[in-house]
């Protein structure tokens, strides 16, 4: 028996192809409709299969006037790692000042992927 048919938009370029997706519960293949391109279908199956997301959010600062600086993370993560990602982030407080692009936490939950700084903190402003 095949599991559910799953609705998808594909975000892979802008033409936003909109996609079903099944897997055979016997086989575990996975069938995709919808798509325009090879792309898509890759991009459903993985979806479907390991969704990852790349986590953009702010940490606090040591900076009165800038109490929080916006950061992402270098790489896409496993999305049920998301939350507790930002659980471990929301104690964190940056040292000012910041570059963009500093690392500001290297390996975050031992994910293999950095928190960058994606903006300039100078001290004092």
């Amino acid at each position: 028996m095949d599991e559910p048919m799953n609705r998808m938009i594909c975000i892979v370029c802008p033409k936003g192809c909109q996609m079903m997706v099944q897997r055979d519960a016997k086989s575990g293949s996975i069938k995709v409709t919808g798509n325009a391109c090879e792309k898509g279908a890759l991009y459903a199956s993985e979806e479907l299969l390991h969704p990852v997301r790349t986590l953009t959010t702010t940490l606090k600062t040591d900076n009165p006037i800038h109490p929080r600086i916006s950061v992402k993370t270098s790489g896409a993560i496993p999305k049920e790692q998301l939350i507790p990602a930002m659980q471990f982030l929301n104690d964190f407080c940056v040292e000012t000042p910041v570059e963009i692009g500093t690392v500001l936490v290297e390996n975050l939950l031992g994910l293999n992927v950095d928190v960058i700084a994606t903006m300039t903190l100078k001290e004092g402003e």
